[in-house]
């Protein structure tokens, strides 16, 4: 058998896994993980590993996780058509921590694509009055703008976007020909381009550092030090804070996301 047979039937043993008694196959998805990591643009591969995973571990609690991941990869390979009917899938996903943290990776994204729907609209008032409107509100009051042209109030978070007249600079006088449009969950991680040029969870700057029981005995804590500050970030499972949702508490992994991108760690408690 080549090395490379032998690489891929290895491969299959570990996506097909053993299941921890979370019920989840740590090392076949960690593997996916690594993967990524070690060839970021194989796009076509790791799409591949991710359908295998969750075609192997249908009842995987990491397996929205695999999906997600997917559908960033189909994004980035220009893959749409294949990549939004996953994130619509998960939008709406609630109950364990992987699912509500997948739910938030979809709207991310799905936010940046009807934003991109926002700044059609913006245009298309800019047509009309040669200037942009004060509120998004006046294109929809618009008479010659036609109503499927209307932008959304809300992002798919339900949050009204960030939306403003910032004016040209040194330039008094033209407030009306300038915006802002942001969506208020993603900031500056807004553009959907922008964002799929982003190195992928470069931007989440944490590693755990150790684990303690929840209160009550039930779960666990984990203490998250910054990778560029002395900060500490202390997430319980499905929690969210300063935007990084902890997803998953393995026994052998770790596994986070914010409204962009996932991140996994090889981390055993002790």
């Amino acid at each position: 058998m080549s090395r490379s047979l032998a690489r891929r039937a290895a491969l299959a043993l570990i996506l097909i896994g053993l299941q921890t008694a979370h019920g989840a196959n740590e090392a076949g998805f960690y593997e996916i993980w690594k993967k990524r990591e070690a060839t970021p643009t194989k796009h076509d591969e790791i799409i591949t590993l991710c359908r295998k995973y969750y075609d192997l571990n249908p009842g995987d609690p990491l397996r929205e996780a695999a999906k997600s991941l997917e559908a960033w990869h189909l994004l980035a390979a220009g893959r749409d058509n294949e990549a939004w009917p996953i994130f619509e899938s998960q939008a709406n996903l609630s109950g364990n921590a992987v699912q509500t943290g997948a739910a938030r990776v979809a709207k991310g994204w799905i936010s940046r694509r009807e934003m991109q729907k926002v700044a059609a609209s913006l245009k298309l008032f800019y047509r009309q009055e040669i200037a942009f409107p004060k509120e998004l509100a006046e294109i929809s009051a618009h008479p010659k703008i036609p109503a499927q042209a209307h932008p959304a109030p809300n992002d798919p978070f339900g949050t009204p976007w960030k939306y403003r007249l910032v004016g040209l600079e040194n330039m008094p006088g033209f407030e009306n020909q300038k915006y802002s449009l942001e969506c208020a969950e993603l900031g500056p991680l807004s553009d959907i381009q922008n964002s799929l040029k982003l190195r992928y969870a470069d931007h989440i700057k944490i590693k755990p550092a150790s684990i303690s029981p929840a209160p009550g005995g039930v779960g666990s804590i984990i203490n998250f030090q910054a990778t560029d500050s002395k900060s500490v970030t202390v997430l319980g499972e499905g929690q969210v804070a300063k935007g990084i949702q902890l997803a998953f508490v393995g026994q052998e992994i770790l596994v986070v996301c914010d409204a962009t991108h996932w991140k996994a760690f090889n981390f055993r408690p002790k």
